[in-house]
């Protein structure tokens, strides 16, 4: 792989003119601001990323493409049309094949945009290429149907794969916010109708923060959090039909709270579902406070297309419930060929404050019951923050990666850390690697998002190293650290 130079002058006390030679790449081509990066990769090595910055005076929608794998990155142009602000981009892509076989690139945006509202609420909005990003629609989709801005649609996430595509969002045009979602079977170029998942009266209680998950095979996965009967539960409903109708929400959180008995719905709080998919496999996993004044990641499973769930809810960590805070659960799914049992297994990661400061857990299923929980961050316990945990999968191997402050001088400033394993979750390296290419502790990285492909890590964040936020990329073979060399100034 070909490395790209970028350079970072950084003056220390006891080394003045010391030159940073970093393998990342700036994708973004801009001293503006950038927020909310977001990145896919497809089986033809078509890499594509977004985020939002206000280089033309407002907030705007901007992506870049590498049709050579990350090696070179093309300039980023402007994909949202208004003359508002747009933001929290989200994005999918796919390879699908037409009737002669050949595969290109279909890449779908969705954001949040206020161009509708003078009171800057904000509507869904949506963009395509079926050519790999080289061209675009004439005009931004509206999705969410207020053409007035009325009210606030917010949380947009979208999935493809083969001729599908799916946008599932929440919004308030009811009262309370419903969760919706709306699928297409032909590449975007027609929709089916939004149904709306909370099965409650419309807008009568709060539902919101959907993720999904597709196979790209007609089955689509929406979770999300529903307060229909006081505090927040956990929901999710199915399609096998592409979109046209989805099943009844099933509710997840299901279970006994700290007294052993059976946890009511809208007893105890449960937050941030994240959902994953491999096959018939389903497993969605989320924080819960049913135990005690620290929260504990629950998650529940479905191996025949989301049809039936656990009957109660599986806590994730072994040690005492309600104890030690962990949040933030990330989930995926491997083969394990491997295995006697189930060749299907899920995995999960999340941030756990056992040692005071957080470090990043690792767990897999169905193992839950003989299997302990790993560490995965192999600085010292609770040595520093490990946050904001994401998960990647391809074959037999799942890689973890997160923001980690185990270097932090006290200026706020993280790095970016992976650990991999090659046996569906069973090992791990003993010594976590580096992801970004710089100096310890001497800038910030978030927005991470990581994906995998023929045996390499791609990864985009957010970083600050320049003084502005700037997007940044980089490509590993899993396994290796990001690298950077300390060489004399010019």
């Amino acid at each position: 792989m070909r490395h790209y130079l970028t350079c970072l002058v950084l003056f220390v006390a006891c080394t003045p003119n010391v030159v940073f030679e970093s393998s990342d790449l700036q994708i973004n081509a801009s001293d503006a601001d950038s927020t909310h990066a977001r990145l896919c990769v497809t089986d033809q090595g078509g890499v594509y990323a977004v985020w939002a910055d206000a280089r033309d005076g407002t907030d705007a929608i901007w992506l870049t493409r590498s049709l050579d794998r990350g090696e070179t990155f093309e300039a980023p142009i402007r994909v949202s049309h208004g003359q508002a602000r747009s933001l929290s981009p989200e994005l999918a892509c796919a390879s699908p094949r037409d009737a002669t076989g050949i595969a290109e690139d279909a890449v779908y945006v969705v954001w949040e945009d206020t161009r509708d509202s003078e009171l800057e609420n904000r509507n869904i909005y949506f963009q395509r290429s079926v050519d790999a990003g080289a061209t675009w629609l004439d005009m931004d989709l509206a999705v969410s149907p207020d053409p007035e801005g009325r009210n606030m649609h917010l949380g947009p996430r979208v999935v493809a794969g083969n001729n599908e595509v799916y946008v599932t969002w929440f919004d308030g045009r009811a009262g309370a916010f419903d969760v919706y979602v709306q699928g297409s079977t032909t590449r975007a170029e027609t929709w089916n109708d939004p149904v709306r998942l909370d099965g409650d009266a419309t807008g009568a209680g709060y539902s919101a923060w959907p993720d999904i998950a597709s196979d790209g095979e007609g089955h689509c996965y929406v979770a999300w959090e529903d307060s229909r009967d006081g505090a927040s539960d956990i929901y999710v409903a199915a399609t096998g039909n592409g979109g046209f109708s989805f099943s009844e929400g099933q509710r997840l959180d299901l279970g006994p709270d700290v007294n052993g008995t059976a946890d009511a719905p809208g007893s105890h709080d449960s937050f941030r579902p994240r959902i994953a998919t491999l096959g018939s496999s389903v497993a969605v996993a989320w924080h819960d406070e049913r135990f005690g004044p620290a929260r504990d990641i629950l998650m529940s499973v479905s191996t025949d297309h989301g049809v039936a769930w656990y009957d109660e809810a599986v806590r994730v960590e072994s040690n005492q419930p309600g104890f030690y805070d962990s949040i933030n659960p990330a989930v995926g799914l491997v083969d394990n060929p491997a295995s006697s049992g189930p060749q299907t297994v899920v995995q999960v990661a999340w941030q756990d404050a056992r040692a005071d400061a957080y470090d990043v857990f690792h767990r897999r299923v169905p193992e839950i019951d003989s299997v302990e929980e790993t560490r995965l961050d192999t600085g010292s316990a609770g040595g520093g923050q490990s946050l904001n945990v994401e998960v990647a999968t391809e074959g037999s191997t799942v890689v973890v990666a997160w923001e980690d402050r185990r270097d932090d001088s006290g200026e706020g400033y993280n790095d970016l850390y992976y650990n991999v394993s090659t046996d569906a979750g069973e090992t791990w390296l003993a010594t976590d690697l580096r992801l970004d290419s710089i100096a310890p502790g001497t800038s910030f990285a978030t927005d991470l998002t990581v994906d995998l492909l023929d045996g390499e890590i791609y990864a985009l964040w957010v970083d600050g190293r320049n003084g502005s936020a700037d997007v940044y990329f980089q490509r590993l073979p899993v396994g290796e650290a990001a690298e950077f060399e300390r060489v004399p100034a010019p």
